[in-house]
């Protein structure tokens, strides 16, 4: 019998020519994940679904690996130079759609969490040397450290009582994490000189899927959007305080369904915390925290949304839904979403 592929080693498991499945989000549905590496198109990295990461030479992004308990690196090759010489088949008729490219081989892989991967998120603890972290959390309730020049965990975090860890997030002011379990809980996590404690913890009121988002302020205060306890609302809370902000609950005749995922942010011209939420019916919605109220609603899909990335300097984003379809949007000057 073959012995297990050693960690850090370019081997795949599973039988030849299997192709991964879709990821969106961070949701490992039959597969590991895996970290393509693209030539960058701007100074400011784009998300395509899991984490980015935009060193000066290109952008790391996720996409799924052929190991549900695997997480592998990918970068991208010509197809003309790939590592086999692909037979020679007759072009297509012209009628045909073009079919897309296969994903490329990996760069490296990276095994032992043993469960399958929901979340990941690149941690730039180590990006002055060009290499960062990467941050896995599993079906098991585990978040892995890994190190991407030794490709090797250098920690594993335990502490949502082996419930799945849904998403990770690291605040800018300081070595902290915020991981996000289905066991109802959000940790603060200290990371600095080595450590791996707990220093804080806020219960979710929602068993629902959708992630939580944090808008980073001063060193001292932080905003947070979570799954409040009605099925439809978000909850904000100053942070570390856990003072409550407000909670944002739609008009009753709107009837979205459950938000699914949330991103904080601020316009530069407008100090004031707006949120961008995507639902279940598949639409997104533009919130005033302050004022409480939704600016604005845009139907870009038949299914719930199940992520989204919005880049608040070109006002554009875009979401991709369970139809397995991506969505561009933008926001005019008047707060109006446009699809």
């Amino acid at each position: 019998m073959r012995s297990p592929a050693p960690l850090g080693s370019g081997r795949r498991r599973g039988p030849p020519g299997k192709r991964p499945r879709v990821v969106w989000g961070g949701r490992a549905h039959a597969g590991g994940v895996a970290a393509r590496r693209v030539p960058a198109l701007s100074a400011a990295p784009v998300r395509t679904g899991v984490a980015t990461f935009c060193p000066a030479g290109g952008t790391w992004t996720l996409t799924p690996g052929g190991d549900r308990s695997a997480v592998s690196s990918r970068r991208s090759v010509d197809p003309l130079h790939r590592r086999f010489a692909q037979p020679q088949v007759p072009a297509p008729p012209a009628s045909m759609a073009a079919s897309p490219l296969p994903p490329p081989d990996p760069q490296f892989v990276l095994r032992g969490t043993q469960s399958a991967v929901h979340a990941l998120h690149f941690f730039g603890g180590a990006q002055e040397q060009g290499c960062p972290l990467l941050l896995s959390g599993s079906l098991s309730g585990l978040v892995h450290i890994w190190s991407l020049q030794t490709r090797r965990a250098v920690a594993t975090l335990d502490g949502h009582g082996g419930q799945c860890v849904t998403w990770l997030q690291t605040l800018p002011q300081g070595h902290q994490l915020l991981s996000q379990g289905r066991d109802l809980k959000l940790h603060l996590w200290d990371l600095a000189e080595g450590r791996n404690t707990v220093v804080d913890s806020v219960v979710l009121e929602s068993m629902g899927f959708c992630r939580s988002s944090v808008l980073a302020g001063t060193q001292e205060r932080w905003m947070l959007a979570m799954p409040g306890r009605g099925s439809d609302e978000v909850q904000i809370l100053e942070m570390p305080s856990k003072t409550s902000v407000c909670t944002l609950k739609p008009e009753a005749d709107a009837k979205p369904g459950m938000p699914m995922c949330l991103e904080l942010w601020q316009a530069d011209s407008n100090p004031r915390p707006l949120l961008l939420a995507g639902y279940e019916d598949g639409s997104v919605a533009l919130w005033d925290v302050s004022e409480r109220k939704v600016c604005s609603r845009v139907a870009c899909h038949t299914e719930p949304v199940m992520g989204f990335d919005f880049d608040s300097q070109k006002t554009r984003g875009v979401s991709g839904s369970a139809e397995k379809a991506l969505a561009v949007w933008s926001l005019d000057e008047q707060q109006a979403l446009q699809f």
